[in-house]
């Protein structure tokens, strides 16, 4: 689903395969959008009226203009909506609408912390802002670097994430709790692993050795 798709699905919900986590409630995302476009709205009246006189395919091609960018708004907004951030068994989906993603294993989540009042961290290649508007709250720490594909951009792999949840308190407890279970599940595994190759490489030294158990005469 494309932004621009998105606004002619807007009855659509996310799905419930895993839990989910909104992101667009926090910050007046809505009411920014609703601003954004009425501003382009009187922008779009304003200059019809000034451009038209002169000439009237550059006026019908700045309302096609204008018309896209709500479009585009609508659609953007509808994607944070039933995109959210889903935690399922084994992966958490960080993502903000269509504008980025990424599948990052819960076993690789390190921590969670929240924003200090400083403010966050410089900005580098090893972190990546994933909020709906405005700064991020809190920072998603992870022990090998998570995939983020990007609608605009190429895809960047990073060790932080900063986020701003709609609620933050049920996330860092959720994601921690789910992590841990699954760094137990992948130590456990690997046990069984390594438990398995053991015995099968035992029996098979026991099988290929000589028999000397034959009577001397």
């Amino acid at each position: 689903m494309q932004p621009t798709k998105a606004i002619f699905s807007w009855r659509l919900t996310p799905s419930d395969d895993a839990r989910r986590f909104t992101i667009h409630r926090k910050g007046g995302c809505g009411a920014v959008v609703a601003t954004l476009i009425g501003l382009s709205c009187v922008e779009m009246y304003v200059v019809d009226a000034l451009v038209r006189p002169a000439s009237a395919a550059a006026a019908n091609a700045l309302l096609a203009i204008g018309a896209c960018a709500i479009v585009w708004l609508l659609g953007d907004f509808q994607a944070l909506r039933v995109r959210p951030i889903l935690l399922g068994d084994e992966v958490l989906t960080v993502r903000a609408g269509l504008r980025r993603q990424a599948r990052i294993p819960l076993a690789d989540v390190e921590s969670i912390e929240a924003i200090p009042l400083a403010g966050e961290p410089k900005r580098d290649r090893e972190y990546l802002r994933c909020t709906a508007f405005g700064p991020a709250e809190i920072i998603l720490h992870l022990r090998a670097p998570a995939r983020f594909e990007q609608i605009i951009g190429r895809a960047r792999d990073v060790l932080r994430v900063g986020l701003s949840v709609d609620d933050d308190a049920a996330f860092q407890s959720s994601v921690l709790a789910a992590a841990e279970r699954a760094r137990h599940d992948e130590t456990r595994r690997s046990t069984q692993t390594a438990s398995t190759e053991t015995a099968c490489l035992s029996a098979s030294l026991c099988a290929t050795a000589p028999n000397t158990s034959g009577t001397i005469t």
